[in-house]
């Protein structure tokens, strides 16, 4: 467990490092280039994430487990390595040339194509980016090292040469070139591991498994990605922004959760593998259980801050991403709650058939909802939309969760967290005048006190005593 709990620390940082870094520009950053050019960049950068995604199918989610089960093996390592990586190279190259393409004879992206031009190099060096490897490996070490040195020298970057509205291309140039230093670094860093050789490839055992898993990602991205694109097709680029800027901090506050369920992902594979269910069942039941105690409050608090978080992250002109930033942080526990049934357990299981379901119907609604909602509403459909598939897949994987695992959710630990809940909200109505700076401070630290009190003496929820017992020893040791 000391091998897990290190490389959680190690992921946490890296995810929070991924968002927070970012945030201290992003304040700055909408300001000077305002909610049209944050829009128009982010609807570029989706229409790039589309071609990375056909270029990595499911080579990413594939690889991490692939590269778990045979790292002690190097002849098996570096079969799925050279494998893999081979055919996200070809994928690229045919992605590129569509791109360039579209780029060049579709009339509709030409107003695009400074933007598109520089997305290329996002795309061609996403295929050496090998997060898959590193992760399969369980290196968390380098990979956060690495990438917290890199976010540092963006953010300097961004300070010292986006200055006006002018220099959207500056900027875009400077998220790209992120993707192009790391993609370079861990290339040349996974040599001390593995090289890629001809000889190594291996179709026929991983071709199924990365298309169907690729399916499954293109899927999932008609509720995710396809929402930020459709919205900057039927609608405005300004409807793009809002939306963009209502979705930062339930990234940054889902990336925590990620960070968690992504180290996890190599352990479970590796207890389904000895048919160790007493202790998946442990690890499922424990991650809910935090999932519970720290969501539940958060969405309480969001809500009826909205307006002071928008403005502080983005500033005057963004109003219009409260409504849809209300909507979107339900999805802090229910995709919470998703990552732990599907990334850990349904597709640790290699049945494609289960996976293909839960993106088809996603997919699906969040369709059906975008196009009754978003040309109508804008940010606020897009908004429904994503909520509307990520609530119908979360149902339909807890059956499937049932069905080959015989677990469910721990229902008793959901309803103690939400009734205790209640008082969050009496707090957040008791401080709720116009001074909006100090009324938040003062629900914040209300609500904190609650926080200890009903999960210590009501819920008695074991992992924040261990926490508070393991803190308060080490203060009293110093002492």
């Amino acid at each position: 467990m000391s091998n897990i709990k290190r490389n959680f620390a190690y992921n946490l940082i890296l995810t929070i490092a991924g968002y927070v870094l970012p945030l201290l520009t992003y304040p700055y950053i909408s300001r000077v280039l305002g909610v049209v050019n944050i829009g128009l960049v982010n609807y570029v950068d989706s229409i790039i994430n589309y071609f990375v995604l056909f270029a990595m199918l499911g080579i990413s989610s594939l690889g991490v487990r692939e590269i778990a089960r045979v790292k002690d093996d190097l002849i098996k390592c570096k079969e799925v390595f050279s494998t893999l990586l081979g055919v996200n190279v070809v994928l690229t190259l045919f992605s590129v040339v569509l791109l360039l393409c579209m780029t060049y004879m579709v009339e509709y992206f030409h107003p695009y194509r400074e933007y598109l031009l520089i997305g290329i190099m996002k795309l061609v060096f996403s295929a050496f980016l090998l997060e898959w490897f590193f992760q399969g490996m369980s290196d968390f070490k380098f990979i956060t090292i690495r990438s917290l040195i890199i976010r540092a020298l963006y953010v300097i970057l961004v300070f010292l040469f986006v200055r006006a509205k002018d220099d959207l291309g500056i900027y875009y140039f400077l998220t790209v070139l992120t993707i192009v230093i790391n993609a370079v670094v861990n290339f040349w860093y996974s040599k001390r591991y593995v090289s890629f050789s001809f000889k190594f490839l291996n179709l026929r055992p991983y071709l199924l498994p990365v298309i169907s898993y690729g399916f499954y990602r293109i899927l999932t991205s008609m509720y995710t990605t396809f929402n930020v694109t459709y919205l900057g097709s039927v609608s405005d680029v300004a409807q793009v922004g809002y939306f963009v800027t209502a979705t930062k901090l339930h990234a940054i506050l889902m990336g925590i959760f990620t960070a968690f369920t992504t180290v996890m992902v190599p352990h479970v594979s590796e207890l389904l593998a000895k048919s160790e269910y007493g202790k998946l069942r442990g690890i499922a039941d424990k991650t809910f259980s935090i999932i519970f105690m720290i969501s539940i409050p958060i969405i309480v608090l969001s809500y009826f801050y909205a307006p002071l978080i928008i403005k502080l992250i983005a500033g005057f002109g963004y109003e219009g991403a409260i409504i849809p930033f209300r909507i979107v942080m339900l999805l802090l526990l229910v995709i919470a709650m998703e990552q732990i049934i599907i990334q850990q357990f349904l597709m640790a299981i290699r049945d494609s058939k289960c996976i293909v379901w839960l993106s088809s119907i996603g997919a699906l609604v969040g369709i059906i909802f975008n196009i009754l909602l978003t040309a109508r509403i804008g940010s606020v459909g897009a908004a429904i939309s994503w909520v509307a598939s990520e609530m119908m897949i979360l149902l339909v994987s807890l059956f499937y969760y049932n069905k080959y695992f015989k677990m469910k959710i721990p229902l008793k630990s959901f309803l103690s967290n939400l009734v205790v809940s209640i008082p969050y909200i009496l707090i957040c109505l008791l401080f709720s005048s116009e001074n909006m700076i100090v009324n938040a401070s003062l629900s914040i630290l209300f609500s904190s006190l609650w926080f200890f009190i009903s999960n210590i003496y009501i819920i008695k929820n074991e992992h924040l005593i261990l926490f508070v017992q393991s803190v308060a020893s080490k203060f009293s040791n110093k002492i």
